[in-house]
């Protein structure tokens, strides 16, 4: 090799190294080397998933009316800038969103968009199960896309029987809520109760409360029954709606005087609003119950009030015309309370109770809430 012709040098290095090179990429066992350091083929299925039920934000059902429990009858509706818009939980006072009564905070966050609870799926899917093997997490086996309410993935067979197992958790339980409001005596109570160890609430026993009631089908005084979703807010609501007077503005005219009234509708009888939440062999309950009862007494609890109209033109007494209007005094018996408790699936409880006015023949008695939550286990 001349070092006066570097040209020459050069390609006579590159031809040298080639010829060296060559025969060992030819070398069959070369190939088998470079084969067998290639990672093993994985076999992998494409499967779709419908998952409509986790992506349907569905939507509560709260006691919304225009006729008000009666414990809403004087309640003064907020203005506009603070009502906050949206639709109104009973007895809410007109705030959007809120719950049952006033002062329930019984807000739920926003939902997501479909597409947003599905990327919620995903991201569980690909962080909880061979989180390593998907290629958005630098893997080189799993994908997952999103199409119309269904996840569309390729993974290995194994894989998609966890995640067969994790969908199915995540599944909306169907419940069946049963309620009953019950005048109970002491001794009936203790007749039903179910006395074998400490539960709370108090477990009912169901062949014996059914043999009560059908020996005094009166010790029901309401009874009601719905199905929703574990998590979804419903309500039952039974009775009759009367018109209450809650406001007499006066009103002064020309030689005339009177009164604009303002009347609200009152829902009379049950109402009951419910949560129920299913866990492991139990349900988690938010609720709220009203029960109410007019037991006014017409003719000596009427207001009488007057107004007046007309003039004299020669200034006597006798001139004019004056009208009187009876106003009902309101009467009510109202039960109200709310709870949120523990309880088990398929076995009635007893949530709660106290004395009732206005029970048969006038009588005050013990008006007791029995609950049962109905679900598969």
């Amino acid at each position: 090799m001349s070092p006066t012709n570097p040209s020459r040098s050069r390609h006579s290095d590159l031809m040298f190294v080639v010829l060296l090179i060559t025969p060992a990429l030819a070398s069959p066992a070369w190939a088998q080397r470079a084969a067998d350091s290639k990672p093993p083929a994985v076999e992998t299925i494409v499967r779709t998933y419908d998952i409509t039920e986790l992506t349907h934000t569905g939507r509560d059902h709260p006691y919304d009316s225009s006729i008000l429990p009666p414990t809403r009858l004087l309640a003064t509706a907020p203005s506009d800038s603070t009502s906050g818009g949206g639709g109104q939980g009973l007895f809410s006072g007109g705030q959007g969103g809120q719950g049952l009564f006033p002062g329930d905070e019984g807000k739920r966050p926003r939902p997501l968009t479909e597409y947003g609870l599905a990327e919620e799926v995903r991201l569980l899917i690909q962080g909880t199960i061979q989180p390593e093997s998907w290629r958005a997490n630098g893997g080189v086996v799993g994908d997952i896309l999103f199409f119309r309410n269904k996840l569309i993935i390729r993974h290995t067979a194994d894989t998609h029987e966890q995640i067969d197992t994790l969908l199915l958790g995540l599944r909306l339980r169907p419940v069946t809520v049963r309620a009953k409001w019950l005048r109970l005596s002491g001794k009936q109570l203790a007749s039903i109760t179910v006395t074998e160890g400490q539960h709370v609430p108090q477990w009912l026993k169901p062949e014996t409360l059914a043999r009560a009631i059908d020996d005094d089908a009166s010790i029901v005084a309401y009874e009601g029954q719905t199905t929703c979703l574990s998590g979804q807010t419903v309500h039952l609501a039974s009775g009759h709606g009367r018109s209450y007077l809650t406001a007499a503005d006066p009103v002064v005219g020309n030689n005339a005087a009177g009164y604009i009234a303002t009347t609200k509708m009152a829902q009379l009888g049950a109402i009951l609003q419910i949560r129920p939440i299913l866990t492991e062999g139990k349900a988690v309950v938010d609720l709220q119950s009203v029960v109410s009862n007019d037991v006014s007494n017409r003719k000596a609890a009427a207001i009488q009030v007057g107004s007046w109209s007309g003039q004299n033109p020669t200034g006597g007494d006798a001139a004019g015309m004056f009208h009187i209007a009876p106003i009902d005094r309101v009467d009510l018996a109202i039960q109200h309370f709310g709870t949120t408790l523990k309880v088990p699936l398929n076995t009635p409880v007893l949530v709660g109770g106290m004395t009732m006015p206005g029970g048969p023949e006038g009588q005050s008695t013990p008006l007791y809430l029995v609950l049962e939550i109905v679900s598969e286990q």
